[in-house]
C-alpha cells in the first residue's frame, strides 16, 4: 500500500484528510504526531524560506531513504524548486503538473491578459516600478486615487500593495524600480471571492464558493481567512455568475492539460463578477472543505486530487458541488500593536469559545517576534462576516485583534471615551465568575435591551455592552469583580472602576390581573420606561422589523394589559421608584384602531407626575393627533425612522417601512416648532444599509431642526437577519465623527439629549 508525505506551509492543511498521510513536513508545525517542523527546528515563528527549502530536503532524503513514500505538495511549484538540488526527488513526486505550465498560472499578468478575452476582468495596465508614481497614476486614471499594484508572482497579498495619498512614498519605496507591475484602481467597496475547483481528464467539479477576508496591513491587501456561511447569503444572481466563470476556466485548464486542485478568485463588484486571478496549488481554506467532505463521507481533498490524476472521480460530481459548508476560517499573525501580548490571551479566550470548531495551533507556543509572523488559525462554525447591504464585507469585531491597546484616566478625555463606548456597544462584555457570583448574591443587575448590561463609569456615564450574543463570548473586555468593587478589564489591564444597575424594586411584583410589572415599566438610569402596547401589531401580523428580536409565542398573541394594569404599575412607580423623566413607548399599535389608550396612558401619567413625559411611537396620521399628545401633557417625542432608503425599510420593516420618509419629516419637524429644538428626535439604524445614507438621513433630520440618534445594529440571534455582521469599530467612528460635524453645523447634537439615555447610542454627552 502506498503511503504518502505531504509537504506544505501550516500541518493544519491536512485537517480533516482521514489520515491519509504518513507524515507531514511543514514550515509551521507541533513537531508531533508524524509532524515534522521547521518552525519547531529553529525555535521561532520567523520562517526564513531558502533555509526552510534546506531542511525540507534534508529531512525528505532521510524519508525517502526509509521508505519509498510518495509526495504531494500544497504547492507544486515547491517540488520543482527542491529538485533543483534533490534530482532524484522526481520520482517520488505525486499530482505534480508541468512546470512551463505551472509557471504561466503562478504569473498574474499572464492570467489576467489571458483570461480577458474570456470573462470580464478589472482593467488594468503594466507599468515598471520606477513609473509607479502616485501622479502619473492619476493620469493614468483620471479622477481616482487609490491604486492596487500588483507583483506577477506572490501570495497570499505580500506582493499587492494598496498605493493612496497618504502613503504613495513608503509603497514607492518597497517597489523595485526594474520589476514589471500591474495597476488597476483600488474596487471598493467590494467583495473578494473564491472557488476551488478540481479538474480531470473527463470533467470539471466547482465547490461551493467563499467569500475572502483580505485586510490592509502596512500597506499589503493580505489574506486573512474564508467564510462559507456568509457566500450563501449573496444574491442567487451572483453566486450563478461566479460558478459558471469558474466552469469556463476549468474548461480552459483542462483543454490545457492541467489536472487537479486549482483556486480561482473573483471580484463582485457593482452587480458584475470580474476575474483576478488563478492560484494553482491547495487553498488556505481547503481544510475547511475537507471538514465539509469528512461530515458527509465523502473523500477528503487530498485524495480527490489523487483520483483526478489517477483516473476520473469515484465520486458524484452533485454530491460534491453540492455539499453543504457551515464552517469559516480566520488566520492570526503577529501585528506587534499590543504590548500586553493579546495573541495568547486571545487564543485563550479562542479555546473556551463555543462558536469555535477548532483551534488550529500549528505549533504555536506564544512566541512570535517578526511583523507577520503567522501564529494560529480558527476553524469557525457558521459565519464570522457578512456581505451587508452596503456591498462591503463586514468582519465581527471581536474576530481580529485590537489594533490599539485601551487606557482611560479621567471622564475629560473624550476622544478615549468615545472610542471605548463604541468597542463596548460593538464588541460586548464577558461577566467574569467574580463578577457572576456577586451579582447573583446582590440579586442580580438591572438587564438593559436585547441581552445587554449598562456599566456605569465615573459615577454618571452610562455604556451599554452586549453579553451572551453570538462572538461576545471572545471580547476582550470583561467585567469582574475584586476590592470590594466591580472593574472593567481589557484582556487582563484594569481599565476603571465601575458600577452596576441592581434589579428594581418591582421585579418580581404582578398587578392584580395577574400582569408582571416588568411587562408595563422597566427603569434604566433616570428614566422610567412605560409600556403603553403590550405586543407589536407588526410583529404579530407578520410585519415586523427584521433586526428586532424575539417572535411572539401563541399563548401571548390573547395576553394583554388594560389601561387599569398599566396605572396600577404607574401609582407603584411614582411612590416607590426615584427617576427624573418618563418614556412611553415599545411596540406598534395597530395604526388602523384609534389611540385612546396611548392617550388616556399620557394623561394618567401626567396626572399623577410633572416629571417630563417623552413618547416614543409611530408617527401620528395628522398634526392634529401630535397636537393631542402635546396638550395631554407630551414634551419631547421621537418618531423613529430608522432606515433612510424606504425600499430597504419596506424589505426589512414591512409594516413600519410603508410610512414614507415625508411623513416622518413632516411630524417631526411639526413637533420640533411646538416643543422646541432639539425635543424632536428620530432613531436611525446603524448597520443594515450604507454609512453614505446614515449620513444624508442625518443631514435631512438636522435641516429640519429634527435630532438624530443613531443606534448600531447588534444581530441578536432571534432576530430575523442573524446572518449580518455590524460596522467596524472604524466605520462606527468615522459615521459619529462625520454626524457630529452635520449636527454641530445645525446647532444640535446626537440624541438623546439625555446622558444617562444614551447609554446605547452612538452619542457621548459627558454633562448636563
Amino acid at each position: 500500500m502506498t503511503k504518502y508525505i505531504w509537504v506544505g506551509q501550516r500541518e493544519s492543511e491536512v485537517y480533516g484528510s482521514n489520515d491519509f498521510f504518513e507524515v507531514t513536513l511543514t514550515a509551521w508545525g507541533s513537531n508531533k504526531n508524524n509532524n515534522i517542523s521547521y518552525s519547531a527546528y529553529v525555535g521561532t515563528r520567523t520562517i526564513d524560506i531558502a533555509k526552510r527549502n534546506v531542511f525540507f530536503v534534508e529531512n525528505l532524503k532521510k524519508l525517502l531513504e526509509q521508505e519509498d513514500y510518495q509526495i504531494m505538495f500544497y504547492n507544486s511549484a515547491l517540488a520543482y524548486i527542491l529538485m533543483q538540488s534533490f534530482p532524484d526527488l522526481a520520482k517520488h513526486i505525486c499530482c505534480v503538473n508541468a512546470k512551463q505550465q505551472l509557471d504561466m498560472l503562478n504569473n498574474k499578468i499572464h492570467t489576467r491578459l489571458w483570461l480577458t478575452n474570456h470573462l470580464p476582468v478589472i482593467p488594468f495596465t503594466l507599468l515598471s516600478g520606477a513609473e509607479c508614481q502616485f501622479v502619473k497614476l492619476q493620469e493614468y486614471f483620471p479622477g481616482k486615487n487609490q491604486f492596487i499594484i500588483q507583483e506577477a508572482r506572490s501570495a497570499g497579498g505580500l506582493g499587492t500593495f494598496l498605493m493612496q495619498e497618504n502613503n504613495y512614498q513608503y509603497v514607492q519605496a518597497r517597489l523595485d524600480k526594474s520589476t514589471l507591475y500591474m495597476i488597476s484602481t483600488y474596487i471598493y467597496p467590494s467583495i473578494s471571492l473564491n472557488v476551488h475547483v478540481l479538474v480531470t481528464n473527463s470533467d470539471v467539479v466547482t465547490f461551493p464558493a467563499s467569500v475572502q477576508i483580505i485586510e490592509v496591513h502596512d500597506d499589503n491587501l493580505l489574506y486573512s481567512g474564508a467564510d462559507y456561511v456568509s457566500y450563501t447569503q449573496i444574491d442567487i444572481e451572483y453566486q450563478k455568475k461566479v460558478i459558471a466563470a469558474a466552469k469556463t476556466i476549468g474548461d480552459l485548464l483542462q483543454s490545457s492539460g492541467y489536472l487537479g486542485l486549482c483556486g480561482i478568485d473573483f471580484l463582485l463588484y457593482e452587480n458584475s463578477v470580474y476575474f483576478v486571478e488563478i492560484n494553482p496549488r491547495f487553498q488556505a481554506s481547503t481544510l475547511i472543505l475537507n471538514q465539509a467532505l469528512h461530515e458527509n463521507d465523502l473523500p477528503s481533498i487530498h485524495q480527490l486530487q489523487l483520483m483526478s490524476f489517477e483516473a476520473n472521480m469515484g465520486v458524484a460530481k452533485e454530491l460534491i458541488e453540492n455539499i453543504k459548508i457551515n464552517y469559516s476560517l480566520y488566520k492570526y499573525s503577529y501585528e506587534k500593536y499590543d504590548q500586553q501580548q493579546q495573541y495568547n490571551n486571545k487564543m485563550q479566550l479562542l479555546e473556551e469559545c463555543k462558536e469555535v470548531h477548532r483551534v488550529l495551533s500549528d505549533g504555536f507556543q506564544g512566541d512570535a517576534s517578526e511583523k507577520r509572523d503567522y501564529l494560529y488559525s480558527v476553524l469557525w462554525k457558521g459565519h464570522i462576516t457578512s456581505c451587508s447591504l452596503d456591498n462591503k464585507l463586514h468582519l465581527h469585531p471581536n474576530i481580529p485583534f485590537d489594533l490599539n491597546t485601551v487606557s482611560l484616566s479621567s471622564d475629560n478625555d473624550r476622544q478615549e471615551l468615545i472610542h471605548l463606548k463604541i468597542k463596548l456597544l460593538n464588541q460586548g462584555i464577558r461577566i467574569l465568575d467574580s463578577a457572576r457570583n456577586e451579582l447573583m448574591m446582590s440579586g442580580g443587575y438591572n438587564e438593559s435591551v436585547f441581552n445587554s448590561i449598562d456599566l456605569i463609569l465615573f459615577g454618571y456615564l452610562r455604556f451599554n455592552a452586549p453579553v451572551n450574543i453570538r462572538l461576545t463570548s471572545i471580547s476582550p473586555f470583561a467585567l469582574t469583580y475584586k476590592n470590594n468593587g466591580y472593574e472593567l478589564h481589557y484582556y487582563d489591564t484594569t481599565i476603571c472602576s465601575v458600577n452596576l444597575e441592581v434589579s428594581k424594586s418591582f421585579k418580581n411584583l404582578k398587578t392584580k390581573n395577574g400582569i408582571s410589572y416588568n411587562k408595563i415599566a422597566f427603569i434604566s438610569g433616570d428614566r422610567l420606561r412605560i409600556k403603553s402596547e403590550q405586543r407589536c401589531f407588526y410583529k404579530m401580523t407578520g410585519k415586523g422589523c427584521a433586526f428586532c428580536p424575539g417572535i411572539v409565542p401563541s399563548a401571548q398573541l390573547l395576553e394583554g394589559y388594560s389601561l387599569t394594569d398599566i396605572k396600577e404599575v404607574v401609582d407603584y412607580c411614582t411612590n416607590s421608584e426615584k427617576y427624573r423623566h418618563i418614556l412611553i413607548g415599545g411596540g406598534s399599535a395597530n395604526p388602523q384602531e384609534d389611540n385612546t389608550k396611548l392617550l388616556s396612558t399620557i394623561s394618567y401619567i401626567h396626572s399623577k407626575t410633572d416629571k417630563p413625559l417623552y413618547l416614543m411611537a409611530l408617527p401620528p396620521d395628522t398634526t392634529e393627533e401630535l397636537d393631542n399628545y402635546i396638550t395631554a401633557g407630551i414634551s419631547e417625542v421621537a418618531f423613529n425612522i430608522e432606515l433612510y432608503d424606504r425600499t430597504l425599510a419596506q424589505k426589512y420593516m414591512p409594516g413600519k417601512g410603508m410610512y414614507p420618509l415625508k411623513h416622518y419629516i413632516k411630524l417631526l419637524n411639526y413637533a420640533a416648532e411646538k416643543l422646541g429644538k432639539g425635543n424632536a428626535r428620530s432613531m436611525l439604524m446603524v448597520g443594515i444599509e450604507s454609512i453614505d445614507n446614515t449620513l444624508t438621513c442625518v443631514e435631512l433630520l438636522c435641516r429640519n431642526n429634527i435630532q438624530p440618534m443613531l443606534s448600531v445594529f447588534r444581530p441578536a440571534t432571534n432576530c430575523s437577519i442573524p446572518h449580518l455582521i455590524q460596522p467596524s469599530n472604524t466605520d462606527l467612528l468615522y459615521l459619529y465623527e462625520a454626524a457630529t460635524k452635520i449636527c454641530d453645523k445645525y446647532g444640535l447634537s446626537l440624541g438623546p439629549s439625555c446622558p444617562s439615555c444614551q447609554n446605547n447610542t452612538l452619542a457621548l454627552t459627558t454633562k448636563y
